[in-house]
């Protein structure tokens, strides 16, 4: 038992610190409280972030989000080896309840390797971890390429638009 638990600590620090090794981030796949936030992105060199005007997201972006109010998304910012960088943590009223992440990467001046690299390593992570129906839809010439994974307890969606070096991943809990 005690074997597990350190081979669990070593893999839980290696994820931490895969997007300090990497221009990728690791993702969270847990509902954390929105208390955690801060201290999570605090690791990541992130900083906190205000729109100044309202942000919100549509039915077909986040299934299910009719059911919730959703209050103005928590967002912070870095760069990332030429990608600027965005995770926004969606939460609902008045539980303060988290229900959706989404993470955005955009970059001008990337190469289509650094591209194609990001999005492998999103879709393995997501792959790994969310065991269940996968379903990909190739990039056409009005919609980018979407790649869903999804089970019982989670939906996680990839999508890109390689002209625009845009990648989107969002985690949402059922």
């Amino acid at each position: 038992m005690k074997q597990l638990t350190m081979k669990h600590a070593f893999l839980h620090g290696l994820l931490l610190m895969l997007p300090f090794i990497t221009r990728a981030q690791s993702f969270q796949f847990q509902r954390i409280s929105i208390g955690a936030i801060d201290s999570i992105e605090k690791k990541q060199n992130s900083r906190l972030f205000k729109y100044g005007y309202p942000i919100g997201v549509s039915e077909d972006y986040f299934p299910g989000r009719t059911k919730y109010k959703l209050a103005q998304p928590i967002v912070y910012r870095k760069e990332v080896k030429g990608f600027s960088y965005e995770t926004s943590y969606y939460y609902s009223l008045p539980d303060s309840t988290l229900r959706l992440i989404e993470y955005w990467w955009e970059g001008d001046t990337n190469s289509e390797a650094d591209f194609n690299e990001l999005l492998e390593k999103n879709r393995k992570e997501l792959a790994a971890y969310i065991k269940g129906k996968e379903t990909y839809q190739p990039e056409t010439d009005t919609k980018g390429a979407s790649d869903i994974f999804e089970n019982d307890l989670i939906f996680g969606e990839q999508f890109s638009a390689k002209g625009m070096q845009r990648i989107r991943v969002k985690i949402s809990w059922k």
